[in-house]
């Protein structure tokens, strides 16, 4: 016995049951209390992107380097018809920047964007409710004013960090 297929209309207005949607032996998603962020390290401190704040990732753009800058100041990249400055913050914190893979990250959009020099790719951290810290661990001086949260998951600090303010405190250190 042949069975009658559906037109395409008829598939889209007929109701959805999600059981059917699920393979037996299918990993289950986590469980809906949890916090997803997307996060990426900078030498051993672990970042956290807040939900809505835009990133970009590239590997091959070149900064032009401007004169009488602080070394951690990569300089000023051409993103699009748009100059973004790019900072490393490894660098800055450590006072060296000897790494040999790096990526550029461009958080925020438009005139409020900048750019850091990262680790590692961006990747989605998931964190247990309760995970938050109460107090916020000694940070350096370039993320404090950039950092309202902190969270720990495997080991690892997460700092929560907000792109904007510290790309202002970058600015105020090379002024």
């Amino acid at each position: 016995m042949q069975s009658k297929r559906l037109t395409p209309s008829e598939a889209l207005r007929r109701e959805f049951d999600p059981s059917l949607a699920v393979l037996p032996g299918a990993p289950q998603e986590p469980q809906e209390s949890t916090i997803k962020r997307r996060g990426f390290r900078i030498g051993d401190i672990g970042i956290l992107l807040k939900p809505g704040i835009l990133g970009e990732v590239n590997d091959s753009l070149n900064a032009y380097r401007l004169p009488n800058t602080p070394f951690w100041f990569k300089g000023l990249v051409n993103l699009r018809g748009n100059i973004i400055p790019v900072f490393d913050l490894f660098a800055l914190i450590n006072g060296e920047s000897s790494r040999t893979r790096v990526w550029n990250l461009f958080l925020g959009s438009d005139v409020e964007t900048g750019g850091l020099v990262i680790d590692e790719l961006p990747v989605q951290i998931s964190l247990q409710p309760g995970s938050d810290m109460r107090r916020l661990p000694p940070l350096p001086q370039a993320l404090q004013a950039a950092t309202d949260m902190a969270y720990v998951s495997d080991g690892q600090v997460w700092l929560e960090l907000e792109p904007e303010k510290l790309f202002d405190q970058l600015g105020q250190l090379l002024a």
